[in-house]
């Protein structure tokens, strides 16, 4: 990126890490609170290093580079990092086990490495093609998966002996299975127990789903890989819950009584060593939370919880006393309340105030001073600030003040707090200061503050624009330097679980949109209802309705932003991925009169071709919304299409399948529509070599200017 008005080129638009955004990230503290541990490149690329900050001399260090730039890995790990989303190479995790004076950091990867404290680097190389290896927190053995079972290695010999013997095709113990990656965040399909003595793990059984094929017809060679894909309607993974002893190596099944059809969403340990486990129904209107004794896998204690028209997942804590911080939407609004160990009341901690803001995640709990850290949107739903409360509830205090988007991390001593900020006019950094006395404030990459300005990029201008049904929109809009009226380009997304609109740096370095204000287009941005994080009354619009109320809310606000801007909306175009391609689609079709151009990317087209936990939780199962799943599927509305298409999805994506499109494009030829494709071969969902993101760039951005001068 060149740091001047110069038009950018698609090198450029198609290059991570954006400019600016290459900055520390993953963040711990050691055992003893006085040293920092963080990711990041030595080159300001994707090529990530594990670096040591000490707090008191400032002194900071490489301690692990990357030993392969390259990443290969088993089918397994290469769909964990499409779960995740994970463009880094070179370091992309680590984990700290250990005393305070003997930790340990335990890196992951080929090959996989332990870092001792007085520096010695230890080589594991039968732990290099394993799946989701995981240290036990006194530092002294590693659980894995390997060939769908769960096993164990002593570090003092590097000696592995197998915990489980059913494990197969379809069949696994100790594996996340696609539901629990991709729609729920859990990426881990066992746990340690506090003391390191017992594992608990999911057994998961797809042998009775469908094989779904996936062929990979553009390399030297063809093959095909399998997915046990769970398509809305029809059947889910059998879950199972095993507590394993590593003295006996016996497993202790959990009793979840009739509960069959569910999710396993999470699972954390108490430090008595009582296990604490999630269990989400099937329709997602009801959840149990037990506790479990791990010696007769009975419940000992259960907090339920239902609501309508579906549950989002929040989070919860169990605290050091053994009292349980949990969140819950139940008045609307994200918020968090305090029960005791018998999963019994004691109070609402936060939102007895006025309610319409809610609690976006749990921080840290200071046990000495009766606290609790959070991040919220209580100043605004396109900020996030730390704020304090007591357990007790009562008063919110602030903690950060700049405007803009704030990730925090505190010690676990108490003592410091860590500050990751940006603003849509200032770039990442990262400070570190006295959670006490926030008066010395260290820059952990002290350099001169990066500002918009300096790229000669424009951040947007935030607004408030009616939907539909005349809620207000969060909206934010590229200009370009120009007097008459120009085209508009919609960057949408849509979909439930999203936030797009926010003060933060992402959304000055998208470059696709800088690079078409650039052009002469304004760009626009709007979070519509069924957006994330501003309440459940905000989302539930979306409830059997997808493909409705999200673009008649675009409209709504497009045609709003017209009497206020200087916007030609005679000349209007779309693009988006994933959900964002539905968008596209739909609005092309929907609105012919309105949209004369779309780039959709791997489009979902039919809801009964997707999964089962992200449609149903949305749209019911296809037998209880019939009119719903035929209303927002692509196809019944192709024949209103006018506008130009462009089409774009990679062969080998196991999670909008290329069928999506395939079934689009049928219809468009029997409907005499045209339409423009391109397709990757060797892409997945989120296309990842560089010289295809060039291609994709220089090809959407091109019709898209094409199509609306």
């Amino acid at each position: 990126m060149k740091e001047s008005a110069q038009k950018l080129t698609f090198k450029e638009i198609a290059t991570f890490p954006r400019p600016g955004s290459s900055i520390p990230t993953s963040f711990k503290f050691l055992p003893d609170g006085k040293t920092l541990t963080f990711l990041k490149s030595e080159q300001n690329s994707l090529i990530q290093s594990l670096w040591s900050y000490d707090i008191t001399s400032n002194i900071k260090k490489v301690i692990a580079g990357p030993e392969k730039v390259e990443y290969t890995a088993n089918l397994a790990e290469e769909l964990r990092r499409e779960r995740t989303r994970e463009r880094n190479l070179g370091v992309i995790s680590y984990q700290i086990a250990g005393e305070n004076t003997q930790p340990v950091i335990f890196i992951p990867g080929q090959p996989a490495r332990l870092l001792k404290n007085d520096g010695e680097t230890v080589e594991i190389p039968d732990l290099g093609t394993a799946v989701a290896p995981r240290i036990n927190h006194s530092g002294t053995q590693i659980a894995y998966v390997k060939e769908n079972d769960l096993w164990l290695m002593n570090l003092s010999d590097q000696q592995s002996v197998r915990l489980t013997h059913t494990g197969e095709a379809a069949f696994s113990n100790g594996l996340a299975d696609f539901i629990s990656q991709e729609e729920f965040s859990q990426p881990n399909g066992f746990w340690w127990s506090p003391n390191g003595t017992k594992i608990a793990y999911i057994e998961s059984d797809s042998r009775h789903i469908e094989n779904f094929p996936i062929v990979h017809l553009g390399a030297e060679m063809i093959s095909t890989e399998y997915h046990r894909y769970p398509f809305a309607g029809k059947a889910n993974p059998k879950l199972r819950m095993g507590i394993i002893d590593l003295a006996s190596e016996q497993t202790q099944w959990i009793d979840l009584s009739d509960e069959t059809d569910i999710y396993i969403p999470r699972i954390a340990w108490r430090e008595d060593e009582m296990l604490g486990v999630l269990v989400l129904s099937r329709d997602q209107t009801s959840l149990n939370f037990h506790l479990f004794d791990p010696e007769t896998g009975t419940a000992t204690h259960t907090l339920t919880e239902k609501g309508t028209p579906w549950l989002n997942i929040g989070q919860f804590q169990f605290l050091d006393d053994g009292d349980l911080l949990w969140s819950s939407e139940r008045t609307g609004f994200r918020h968090l309340y305090l029960y005791d160990k018998e999963f019994s009341l004691l109070n609402q901690v936060t939102g007895s105030e006025k309610n319409n803001w809610l609690v976006t995640r749990i921080v840290h709990a200071d046990m000495n001073s009766r606290s609790i850290y959070f991040e919220s949107t209580r100043s605004s739903a396109l900020e996030r600030h730390l704020e304090k409360v007591s357990f007790d509830g009562g008063p919110i205090t602030k903690i950060t003040k700049e405007e803009g988007w704030h990730s925090t991390l505190i010690s676990s001593n108490n003592e410091y707090l860590l500050d990751s900020f940006s603003s849509t006019i200032h770039a990442p950094k990262v400070t570190l200061s006295n959670l006490i006395d926030a008066k010395e404030v260290k820059e952990i990459e002290p350099k001169p503050p990066l500002l918009s300005i300096n790229l000669g990029l424009n951040p947007p201008k935030f607004l408030r624009l009616p939907g539909a049904d005349g809620t207000l929109l969060d909206a934010a809009l590229y200009l370009p330097d120009k007097k008459e009226a120009c085209p508009l380009i919609i960057s949408g997304y849509g979909g439930p679980h999203a936030q797009r609109v926010m003060n933060e740096w992402s959304l000055t370095v998208d470059l696709r949109a800088q690079f078409l204000v650039q052009e002469g287009f304004a760009v626009l941005k709007v979070d519509n209802r069924g957006s994330a994080n501003r309440g459940l009354a905000f989302e539930s619009p979306l409830f059997r309705n997808m493909g409705t109320i999200e673009i008649d809310d675009q409209v709504s606000a497009l045609r709003a932003l017209s009497e206020n801007e200087n916007i030609d909306i005679t000349k209007v175009g779309i693009y988006g991925w994933s959900y964002g391609g539905y968008l596209t689609c739909m609005a092309l079709m929907r609105y012919p009169d309105v949209f004369q151009v779309g780039v959709a990317g791997a489009p979902v087209i039919d809801w009964t071709g997707y999964d089962t936990a992200y449609t149903e939780r949305y749209m019911q199962k296809p037998s209880e919304n019939q009119d719903g799943y035929s209303n927002g599927s692509v196809l019944p509305h192709v024949k209103k299409l006018l506008g130009k298409l462009l089409i774009i999805h990679g062969l080998i994506d196991e999670n909008v399948h290329f069928r999506h499109t395939a079934r689009l494009l049928n219809s468009l030829s029997e409907q005499q529509k045209h339409y423009d494709l391109i397709l990757f071969p060797q892409e997945r969902h989120m296309p990842r070599k560089q010289l295809d993101l060039e291609y994709l760039e220089d090809r959407c951005l091109t019709y898209l200017i094409e199509h609306l001068q």
